[in-house]
């Protein structure tokens, strides 16, 4: 994915995105109301930490293990 993309769809709420979007940063949502994302490469589970008021942290669509980079 050309980072451009990665960019834009970095500042969406993933609860708000399609599965298709969510599919072109290597990730699935397993819980939408904890936020509990899962990598499609390595099946790694992990919750973004929320930043401010709120909004998830830049790059909280990245797997622990850096594999949909």
């Amino acid at each position: 994915m050309k980072a451009l993309e990665h960019e834009i769809s970095a500042k969406q709420d993933p609860r708000r995105m399609s599965g298709v979007q969510l599919a072109r940063l290597g990730v699935q949502i397993l819980n939408k109301y904890d936020l509990s994302l899962q990598c499609m490469s390595c099946g790694e589970v992990w919750s973004p930490p929320a930043g401010r008021e709120g909004a998830l942290a830049t790059g909280y669509w990245v797997c622990p293990n850096k594999c949909n980079l």
